[in-house]
This record gives structure tokens, C-alpha cells and sequence, in this order.
């Protein structure tokens, strides 16, 4: 079993990323889909959930870089903090 830890939307459609810690300490990510097409719910399309990390940090860069929009919702909202409160990344 799992702990779920992060789950982040994508801003431009219907796709989200998990960050999860398994029982034995490792940690995991994976890009799931889901939509209003049908009902289904949603459902892995990453292929990732098998990927084993030892920390959340180094699941969530992996994520970032295999998943293009989670890399780049990412910055957005680096950016978006850095315009409104005058600090940067």
C-alpha cells in the first residue's frame, strides 16, 4: 500500500501526477488520465508506478522530466510566486 503525498493537475487538460511513498520507504510518481469522455475515472497512462526513488524530491524531478507538462506546470508556478511576492526561484 501506498501514501499518496502529491497530486497535481494539469492546467490544460485532464491529466494529473501522483507522488507516492511505498511501504518499504521508496518513493514513486505517475501520470493518471481521466475525463468526461466516459467513466472510467481515472487511470494510468505513464507507466512510471514501478520507478522506485529514495526520496520524494528525487520522484518529483524524475516526474518533471518525463512528464513535459508537470515540468512545465512546475515553472508556472515558480514564475507566478516570483511576480507576485518580488522573490525568485
Amino acid at each position: 500500500m501506498a501514501t499518496l503525498l502529491l497530486s497535481e493537475n494539469s492546467t490544460a487538460g485532464p491529466g494529473c501526477v501522483d507522488i507516492f511513498r511505498r511501504a518499504d520507504g521508496t518513493f514513486g510518481f505517475e501520470e493518471y488520465r481521466g475525463g468526461l469522455e466516459d467513466d472510467r475515472g481515472r487511470y494510468p497512462v505513464g507507466g512510471n508506478a514501478l520507478r522506485r526513488f529514495t526520496s520524494c524530491e528525487n520522484a518529483r524531478s524524475a516526474g518533471q522530466g518525463a512528464i513535459d507538462w508537470f515540468g512545465d506546470a512546475q515553472k508556472d508556478v515558480a514564475g507566478l510566486i516570483s511576480r507576485y511576492t518580488g522573490s525568485g526561484p
